[in-house]
Protein backbone atom coordinates (compact mmCIF):
# COMPACT_ATOMS: atom_id res chain seq x y z
CA UNK A 1 0.00 0.00 0.00
CA UNK A 2 1.52 3.53 -0.78
CA UNK A 3 0.46 7.27 -1.51
CA UNK A 4 2.86 8.77 -4.46
CA UNK A 5 3.05 11.97 -5.83
CA UNK A 6 4.99 13.48 -7.71
CA UNK A 7 6.46 16.53 -8.50
CA UNK A 8 8.62 18.99 -10.95
CA UNK A 9 12.05 17.53 -10.42
CA UNK A 10 14.58 19.64 -7.76
CA UNK A 11 18.10 18.61 -8.10
CA UNK A 12 18.37 20.11 -4.31
CA UNK A 13 15.37 19.77 -2.19
CA UNK A 14 14.06 20.22 0.88
CA UNK A 15 11.47 17.23 2.30
CA UNK A 16 9.73 18.44 5.80
CA UNK A 17 7.16 16.15 7.18
CA UNK A 18 5.80 15.22 10.95
CA UNK A 19 5.38 11.71 11.77
CA UNK A 20 3.54 9.26 14.42
CA UNK A 21 4.85 5.62 14.60
CA UNK A 22 2.42 3.19 15.87
CA UNK A 23 3.71 0.89 18.73
CA UNK A 24 0.74 -1.59 18.68
CA UNK A 25 2.42 -4.37 16.32
CA UNK A 26 5.03 -2.69 15.50
CA UNK A 27 7.23 -5.52 15.18
CA UNK A 28 9.55 -4.77 12.24
CA UNK A 29 9.41 -2.32 9.46
CA UNK A 30 6.65 -0.20 8.88
CA UNK A 31 6.70 2.71 7.14
CA UNK A 32 9.04 3.18 4.37
CA UNK A 33 9.29 6.91 2.56
CA UNK A 34 10.81 6.74 -0.91
CA UNK A 35 12.21 9.62 -3.54
CA UNK A 36 13.87 8.15 -6.45
CA UNK A 37 15.39 5.13 -4.66
CA UNK A 38 13.87 2.36 -5.39
CA UNK A 39 16.52 -0.05 -5.96
CA UNK A 40 18.87 3.06 -7.39
CA UNK A 41 22.23 3.50 -5.42
CA UNK A 42 21.94 7.24 -5.39
CA UNK A 43 18.33 7.50 -4.47
CA UNK A 44 16.54 8.12 -0.72
CA UNK A 45 15.00 5.43 0.80
CA UNK A 46 14.01 5.90 5.03
CA UNK A 47 12.32 3.54 6.71
CA UNK A 48 10.77 3.03 10.32
CA UNK A 49 12.07 -0.44 11.44
CA UNK A 50 9.87 -0.61 15.29
CA UNK A 51 11.39 2.77 16.59
CA UNK A 52 14.50 3.14 14.77
CA UNK A 53 14.50 5.25 11.54
CA UNK A 54 16.76 4.04 8.97
CA UNK A 55 18.37 4.85 6.12
CA UNK A 56 18.72 3.17 2.79
CA UNK A 57 23.21 2.92 2.02
CA UNK A 58 25.33 0.92 0.37
CA UNK A 59 23.12 -2.04 0.39
CA UNK A 60 21.62 -2.08 3.52
CA UNK A 61 19.66 -0.31 6.58
CA UNK A 62 21.81 2.08 8.84
CA UNK A 63 20.23 2.89 11.93
CA UNK A 64 20.29 7.16 12.37
CA UNK A 65 17.88 7.43 15.26
CA UNK A 66 15.63 6.35 17.74
CA UNK A 67 12.26 8.07 18.24
CA UNK A 68 9.25 7.79 20.79
CA UNK A 69 6.13 6.14 19.61
CA UNK A 70 2.69 7.24 19.19
CA UNK A 71 4.54 10.39 19.41
CA UNK A 72 4.90 13.68 16.78
CA UNK A 73 8.18 14.01 15.61
CA UNK A 74 9.31 16.60 12.96
CA UNK A 75 11.72 15.54 10.17
CA UNK A 76 13.65 17.27 7.65
CA UNK A 77 15.02 15.89 4.60
CA UNK A 78 17.89 17.78 2.77
CA UNK A 79 19.27 16.33 -0.62
CA UNK A 80 21.38 18.08 -2.87
CA UNK A 81 23.21 16.88 -5.76
CA UNK A 82 25.90 16.55 -3.37
CA UNK A 83 25.10 15.67 0.16
CA UNK A 84 22.22 14.37 1.85
CA UNK A 85 21.12 15.14 5.64
CA UNK A 86 18.20 14.07 7.73
CA UNK A 87 17.34 15.71 11.22
CA UNK A 88 14.62 14.82 13.59
CA UNK A 89 13.27 17.51 15.89
CA UNK A 90 15.61 19.89 14.41
CA UNK A 91 18.86 18.19 15.25
CA UNK A 92 21.32 16.95 13.00
CA UNK A 93 21.24 12.88 12.64
CA UNK A 94 22.40 11.60 9.56
CA UNK A 95 24.65 13.03 6.49
CA UNK A 96 26.16 11.33 3.24
CA UNK A 97 28.28 12.80 0.92
CA UNK A 98 27.94 11.44 -2.91
CA UNK A 99 26.43 12.35 -5.91
CA UNK A 100 22.86 12.05 -5.88
CA UNK A 101 19.89 12.29 -8.55
CA UNK A 102 17.38 14.80 -8.25
CA UNK A 103 13.76 14.43 -6.56
CA UNK A 104 10.65 13.77 -8.88
CA UNK A 105 8.59 12.27 -6.56
CA UNK A 106 7.76 11.26 -2.96
CA UNK A 107 6.07 8.20 -1.94
CA UNK A 108 5.11 6.80 2.12
CA UNK A 109 4.44 3.32 2.17
CA UNK A 110 3.20 0.47 4.29
CA UNK A 111 6.68 -2.23 4.58
CA UNK A 112 4.67 -4.67 5.29
CA UNK A 113 7.23 -6.66 7.75
CA UNK A 114 5.08 -6.16 11.27
CA UNK A 115 3.29 -9.29 12.39
CA UNK A 116 -0.36 -7.25 12.68
CA UNK A 117 -1.49 -4.36 11.49
CA UNK A 118 0.17 -1.18 12.39
CA UNK A 119 -1.02 2.83 12.44
CA UNK A 120 1.40 5.39 11.47
CA UNK A 121 0.57 9.37 10.24
CA UNK A 122 1.95 11.81 8.42
CA UNK A 123 1.00 15.29 8.52
CA UNK A 124 1.98 18.79 7.74
CA UNK A 125 4.30 17.60 4.58
CA UNK A 126 6.51 20.13 2.40
CA UNK A 127 8.64 19.67 -0.20
CA UNK A 128 10.37 23.03 -1.92
CA UNK A 129 13.35 24.10 -3.38
CA UNK A 130 16.75 23.84 -1.42
CA UNK A 131 18.80 26.20 -2.71
CA UNK A 132 16.19 29.41 -3.75
CA UNK A 133 14.41 31.89 -1.21
CA UNK A 134 11.78 32.26 -4.44
CA UNK A 135 8.77 31.73 -3.22
CA UNK A 136 7.47 30.76 -7.03
CA UNK A 137 9.96 28.17 -7.15
CA UNK A 138 8.43 26.03 -4.10
CA UNK A 139 6.06 23.17 -4.95
CA UNK A 140 3.89 23.11 -1.58
CA UNK A 141 0.86 21.29 -2.91
CA UNK A 142 0.74 18.47 -0.18
CA UNK A 143 -2.32 19.89 1.69
CA UNK A 144 -3.95 16.39 1.02
CA UNK A 145 -7.48 18.45 0.66
CA UNK A 146 -8.46 16.42 -1.95
CA UNK A 147 -6.37 13.29 -2.77
CA UNK A 148 -6.26 14.48 -6.37
CA UNK A 149 -2.77 13.90 -7.78
CA UNK A 150 -1.70 11.26 -4.97
CA UNK A 151 -1.12 8.01 -7.18
CA UNK A 152 -2.77 5.55 -4.94
CA UNK A 153 -1.62 1.34 -5.32
CA UNK A 154 -4.13 -0.84 -6.80
CA UNK A 155 -4.24 -3.08 -3.84
CA UNK A 156 -6.87 -1.33 -2.03
CA UNK A 157 -7.63 1.76 -4.23
CA UNK A 158 -8.67 4.96 -2.77
CA UNK A 159 -11.50 3.99 -0.21
CA UNK A 160 -9.00 1.73 1.33
CA UNK A 161 -9.32 1.28 5.07
CA UNK A 162 -5.69 1.11 5.41
CA UNK A 163 -5.27 4.80 4.03
CA UNK A 164 -7.79 7.43 6.01
CA UNK A 165 -7.58 11.04 5.87
CA UNK A 166 -8.40 13.70 8.29
CA UNK A 167 -7.26 17.58 7.51
CA UNK A 168 -3.45 17.77 6.78
CA UNK A 169 -3.09 14.51 8.25
CA UNK A 170 -3.16 10.68 6.77
CA UNK A 171 -2.85 7.82 8.41
CA UNK A 172 -0.53 4.23 6.77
Amino acid sequence: DYYRQGFPVFQDIVIDFDAKIGAVNNDNFSLLIDSNGEGAPDGLRLAFNQNKLCYYADNRWLEIATVSFDTWTHYRIISTQNRVEIYVNGEAKYARAGTFQARSYLKFSDYGLCSGSVTNYIANLETRAATSSDPSLAFDNFDFQPLTGWAIDATHGANSAEFTQSGNTIRI
